[in-house]
């Protein structure tokens, strides 16, 4: 599937976990472009930033109140910082389903997000594609965000999973 999303939009495809506070890439398919982001399996990033990290955090309240319990380090210009701006952006991605982050890990990279779940309903992961802003400015993330949600929802209905029913108080 990772292989499929990377071939359709040309962009680093992965599905990344939450892991204690943090989230690793577990499963990627890197772009043929030869200007990209680093990334690899097993990289370890901070949840508060990007895409991902937002997607993770708005199905899970207890990671969320953990890690606004923390200072939130700024990595760009564009991190959010703010307990109360995150705890905002949380809030928006549960609502639309979907994540997208420009410049707030990486100052020249983008990224969009969709969440996979299990048949308990549980968040398994985030599946994102990201890639350069040159290549992925907010208007083609924008455009690719039924592509995303699509993916994982097929990625969810592959593990026999099912979408949550209520949305939590984050």
């Amino acid at each position: 599937m990772l292989r499929e999303l990377r071939d359709v939009t040309g962009e680093t495809t992965c599905f990344f976990r939450a892991e204690q506070e943090y989230r690793v890439c577990v499963a990627m398919a890197e772009t043929d472009h030869p200007l990209r982001r680093e990334m690899h399996v097993g990289k370890i990033l901070p949840l508060h930033a990007g895409a991902a990290g937002r997607v993770l955090l708005a199905w899970d309240e207890k990671l969320t109140q953990s890690v606004l319990s923390h200072p939130l380090g700024q990595i760009t210009g564009s991190t959010i910082t703010s307990a109360d701006e995150l705890r905002l952006a949380v809030k928006q991605t549960r609502a639309d389903g979907y994540a997208i982050s420009v410049g707030e890990r990486e100052e020249s990279a983008s990224g969009l997000a969709a969440p996979v779940f299990n048949a308990g309903a549980d968040l398994v992961g985030a599946l994102t594609i990201s890639g350069p802003t040159l290549r992925i400015p907010l208007a083609r993330a924008t455009e690719w965000i039924d592509l995303i949600v699509d993916a994982a929802e097929q990625a969810t209905r592959l593990l026999g999973g099912r979408m949550p029913s209520a949305a939590p108080t984050i």
